[in-house]
């Protein structure tokens, strides 16, 4: 596990995280060029992809690195596009997710012959943000493969969850883009705006 990303699972308030099976990716290595260790964490994503099934697995998180920058929120975006435009590079499947319509409500990112639901954590977030990370040279990317969403929600009245999880930010008084969320244009909900800010187009 990621030291940084410890605290995030501690803080979080998603009631499935607890009991969710989670893979780390390799340590970022800064005495590394960006493509070598893009092309480490790429070889994680694919081992993950091919385990999903068999070892019902949830979520895999890998890290990224590039200084104190990553407190900027534009840098972080631009962090964010760079790591998965050199990722859908070297997807084995070829499926150039990125040149297609991203306000397409079907579009979503795929590696591996996998569709996989993304989250940005980074320091450019508040604190009172559940995608906060309080270290500042890095930033976290959890991908989600979409057998583990069916796995989790079989059976359960998927409204009710969704209203339980709304109700516990309200309740804790976290800040969070619903409003974004319930546009279901998936590639928006990756990386969140923190305030009342437009959604954030990463990829431009």
């Amino acid at each position: 596990m990621y030291d940084g990303f410890s605290e995030v699972l501690r803080n979080t308030l998603c009631p499935f995280a607890p009991s969710a099976r989670i893979c780390w990716g390799p340590s970022w290595d800064r005495d590394q060029t960006f493509e070598s260790n893009i092309h480490r964490v790429a070889g994680a994503i694919e081992e993950f992809c091919s385990r999903i099934t068999a070892d019902t697995l949830d979520a895999l998180v890998v890290e990224v690195s590039s200084g104190p920058q990553l407190l900027d929120f534009s840098h972080a975006c631009e962090m964010f596009a760079k790591t998965l435009e050199s990722l859908s590079a070297l997807d084995p499947n070829r499926a150039d997710c990125l040149t297609r319509d991203f306000y397409s409500p079907s579009w979503q990112f795929e590696f591996a012959g996998v569709r996989l639901f993304l989250s940005v954590f980074a320091p450019c977030y508040p604190p009172n943000n559940t995608r906060h990370v309080h270290e500042n040279d890095r930033m976290y990317l959890l991908f989600q493969p979409d057998e583990s969403f069916d796995r989790v929600l079989d059976g359960r009245d998927r409204l009710a969850v969704r209203r339980n999880i709304r109700q516990r930010f309200l309740d804790d008084g976290r800040p969070y883009r619903w409003d974004v969320i319930d546009g279901r244009i998936e590639a928006l909900i990756y990386m969140l705006p923190t305030g009342t800010e437009p959604a954030i187009k990463w990829w431009k």
